[in-house]
């Protein structure tokens, strides 16, 4: 049974595929590492801009595109693809 408090969605309502869900997405980042999860989460995930990204973390666009490049391969390594 859920459990609500008005219209607010309790920890305990997270289902087993989200929480499943949450759990293959954490262990891709943490299989890509860093900074390659972190250009991952927010060009591909939050749809932010890869130069956003880019100078967010201080990094030349030319830079971050090699990293979204490495880190969409061993995403592709890790899912072996």
């Amino acid at each position: 049974m859920q459990e609500r408090i008005g219209s607010a969605v309790l920890p305990q309502d997270i289902s087993f595929r989200d929480e499943r869900a949450r759990q293959r997405i954490y262990e891709a980042v943490q299989a890509v590492g860093h900074p390659g999860g972190s250009c991952l989460w927010h060009v591909v995930g939050l749809e932010e801009s890869l130069k956003h990204w880019a100078t967010e973390f201080r990094l030349q666009p030319e830079s971050a595109s090699g990293v979204l490049i490495a880190a969409l391969g061993t995403l592709e390594a890790h899912y072996a693809l």
